[in-house]
């Protein structure tokens, strides 16, 4: 009996959670359509578990006030739990942010990889996995059966699906690797963990980074190859 109502406790304590977090959200987008950003701001802020829509909203108010660190840090959380179908948006918010801000473009293999990224969303981790499992068994015999005969363009073109499902898996874990930040404001970077340490670089705010190490409040951080070190509660994880 008690079994029962414990469980009858939890689902009704289920359904009014997400019922107020559903309430929060609708009140956050009627302040956004009224022009209300920190109050908008406010509702979403209060929603306890955020998904794709909370995150990519909260990206718009923050673009909305200026605040532009917060606004990709937020769009790229909405990032990480779209579905192929949303990506679009929130790469073309990100776009008119990095123009606004004046960021440089980003090479053509960094283009290559945001493409790579974008179309891993079509499938699982495991889909690609097993894809490449599956063109390496192919390779393996099409190497063993023509080795001596004219027809290595079979044999290309399995390497080349090959390294493509190979960058397809990277991209999978780089996009959910937990060691990507946002600089929440202009920062200098330094040789080390310390004040004492020189200058070597400067970062903006709304730079995005590899973390690479931690000590004693300080993060050590990648940014195009360039390494250094800077505060950590300058950064926030994405």
């Amino acid at each position: 009996m008690k079994n029962i109502f414990w469980i009858l406790f939890l689902l009704t304590a289920s359904v009014a959670f997400c019922q107020n977090n559903e309430e929060e959200f609708l009140k956050g987008n009627k302040f956004y359509s009224e022009g209300k950003y920190q109050d908008a701001l406010n509702c979403y802020s209060s929603i306890d578990l955020k998904g794709q829509a909370v995150w990519f909203n909260m990206g718009n108010t923050f673009f909305k006030m200026k605040r532009y660190p917060a606004a990709l840090l937020s769009w790229k959380r909405a990032y990480k739990q779209s579905s192929f179908n949303q990506l679009q948006s929130i790469e073309k918010n990100i776009s008119v942010l990095n123009e606004k801000l004046g960021n440089s473009e980003d090479t053509i293999w960094g283009q290559f990889f945001s493409f790579i990224c974008r179309y891993s969303f079509l499938f699982s981790t495991l889909v690609f996995q097993l894809l490449f499992l599956l063109f390496w068994f192919l390779l393996i015999i099409f190497f063993r059966r023509f080795w001596r005969e004219d027809k290595f363009i079979y044999l290309l073109f399995l390497l080349l699906i090959n390294i493509l499902l190979a960058e397809f898996i990277f991209a999978k874990y780089s996009i959910y690797a937990n060691n990507h930040a946002i600089v929440m404001k202009n920062v200098d970077v330094l040789a080390g963990p310390g004040d004492k340490f020189h200058k070597l670089f400067e970062l903006k705010a709304a730079s995005e980074v590899d973390i690479l190490d931690s000590a004693n409040q300080w993060t050590k951080c990648r940014k195009n190859g360039l390494i250094g070190w800077i505060q950590s509660e300058i950064i926030k994880m994405f």
